[in-house]
């Protein structure tokens, strides 16, 4: 079975676009085919419905709406309206186009501008990484090989100035961490200074040794005679002075 090589065809009930001025198009319905070179269209959202226009300024569209050969304008309108063709028309490639056309032809100059510095901004990237990637496959197909990696004067200031980048922010950063790290170092020092100052406080003062309790007194009268028995005692056990001296004598 043979298949065609192409899909739209100039026939009746063909959704056709007609350029309307530089950025806007007319939607229109082929009705009739006068003869090879003109068409009969109805244009249901134009003032003007019908006109016969050349083949050459009409542009096919994919869409296709039921009706017969040369048939009325409220058919027309309606087939036009059940199929929703202005939807599908600005849904499609072509319609898609031509809005994004129009709407840059009402762009003002600042949002050229805009527009163009975002795009140096999106190719800058695109190089950059196209770059990088093809850099370190260049690196690896190196190193497999076994060959030595030579690396250019400019990427090595590159990758010197990068260091140098890293090192002053990191003194920075340690910079102004400097004024914490004091606050928690004098915060551990009051902690361990506090068993200190208590170890070597002054010792406390002894207390007074409390009063000998007072004897009763059955106890004192036992004392006093306790007392002259102790004399006698000793006075027994002494001897007698003229003892002494007769013992002397013999």
């Amino acid at each position: 079975m043979r298949q065609h090589t192409f899909t739209k065809f100039v026939q009746i009930g063909r959704v056709i676009s007609v350029a309307d001025g530089d950025f806007d198009v007319k939607l229109g319905v082929i009705l009739d085919i006068i003869n090879h070179s003109r068409v009969l269209v109805d244009f249901p959202l134009a003032k003007s419905r019908r006109a016969d226009v050349p083949i050459r300024d009409i542009t096919l569209t994919s869409i296709v709406v039921p009706i017969h050969r040369m048939a009325r304008s409220r058919d027309v309108t309606k087939a036009f309206n059940d199929k929703k063709v202005v939807e599908a028309f600005n849904n499609s490639g072509l319609g898609k186009k031509i809005l994004a056309r129009k709407a840059k032809s009402e762009l003002s100059d600042f949002d050229r501008y805009k527009i163009r510095v975002a795009k140096k901004q999106k190719n800058r990237l695109i190089a950059n990484r196209a770059t990088r990637i093809k850099r370190t496959l260049k690196i690896k197909k190196l190193t497999e090989a076994g060959k030595k990696v030579v690396v250019s004067k400019k990427e090595a200031a590159k990758r010197l100035a990068k260091q140098q980048k890293a090192e002053a922010l990191k003194k920075k950063t340690a910079k102004a961490a400097e004024p914490e790290k004091k606050a928690e170092k004098k915060v551990e020092k009051k902690k361990s200074d506090k068993p200190e100052a208590t170890s070597t406080a002054a010792p406390a003062k002894k207390a007074a040794p409390a009063p000998a309790p007072t004897p009763a007194p059955a106890a004192a009268s036992e004392q006093k005679k306790a007392a002259p028995a102790k004399k006698s005692s000793e006075t027994a056990a002494a001897p007698a002075p003229a003892a002494k001296k007769e013992e002397a004598k013999k």
